[in-house]
């Protein structure tokens, strides 16, 4: 797990598969997701999570998932 930035209560990282429940709890809902286009369904999560991990393999930074 690659932490960004920690302190005493959580701590920033970068997101990863593992993270596809909790993501998908969030942006699969309708009422969060009211802005954007659609909720996301299975296959749209897995591919946000690829979207991150391929900006920090590209530029260093991306979407951090906060613990």
């Amino acid at each position: 797990m690659n932490i960004i930035l920690e302190t005493k209560r959580l701590y920033l990282r970068e997101m990863n598969e593992g993270d596809f429940d909790a993501l998908k709890r969030v942006i699969s809902d309708p009422e969060n997701m009211a802005f954007y286009p659609k909720p996301y369904d299975d296959d749209g999560v897995h591919r946000w999570i690829s979207w991150c991990t391929k900006s920090y393999q590209e530029h260093g930074f991306g979407l951090w998932a906060v613990s």
